[in-house]
């Protein structure tokens, strides 16, 4: 997966123009991760919407799942939760067609972050929970780190400051052992405010 490289881009246009419709949707999907990481929300909203029917008509059902799970988080980050809603109705029946536990498990982390932003904090943990049962039959570091990013925000709304920095340090741990950076950025500073919040300054000094 892509990383934050800052060449990303540079790399992966040209492969969206492929004669190969395989290849031009996979890189659409990794253009558009690239552009939703930087807030290009349109254009990755674009790029994912073709990556996903062309994987369809290719009969590619991962890649076709693997954009419509991002899809939903780029409607979530661009328009909250009600424009987001929109795009879970055929997220199950994808997923099923896939048989992939890491992208069910990505499902739930998903519609755990769905519902955090609906304000329905109970339901979020159990998709959370759910999402990390499932990692035990096929562990996905990246998907992982997403899982526990979101977890120490649900346990922030909660007020669970002790469970929330736990969640953080897992986060930071996942992100070296998969080499995503903007994954450990945001976790050493969830870390950091936290460790502030709970009165550690010392501590949050050395993160």
């Amino acid at each position: 997966g892509v990383t934050g490289h800052l060449d990303a881009t540079r790399l992966l246009r040209p492969l969206t123009l492929s004669r190969r419709t395989s290849v031009q949707s996979r890189a659409k999907l990794a253009l558009a991760v690239v552009l939703a990481d930087r807030c290009e929300y349109s254009e990755a909203h674009r790029l994912l919407q073709q990556a996903a029917q062309t994987a369809a008509a290719e009969g590619d059902r991962t890649c076709h799942c693997e954009a419509a799970l991002r899809l939903l988080q780029v409607k979530l980050d661009s328009n909250g939760p009600n424009a987001a809603s929109t795009v879970t109705s055929s997220l199950s029946r994808l997923v099923a067609e896939t048989a992939a536990p890491h992208l069910f498990a990505l499902m739930h982390v998903r519609l755990g972050g769905l519902e955090a932003r609906r304000g329905l904090l109970d339901l979020a943990v159990r998709h959370l929970e759910t999402a990390w049962r499932l990692l035990q039959d096929e562990p996905q570091l990246v998907v992982a780190g997403t899982l526990w990013l979101d977890r120490s925000a649900v346990e922030l709304y909660l007020g669970h400051y002790e469970e929330a920095l736990k969640a953080a340090r897992r986060a930071r741990a996942t992100a070296e052992s998969s080499g995503h950076l903007r994954h450990k950025l945001a976790a050493l500073t969830n870390e950091a405010f936290l460790l502030q919040q709970l009165g550690r300054i010392g501590e949050a000094e050395e993160v």
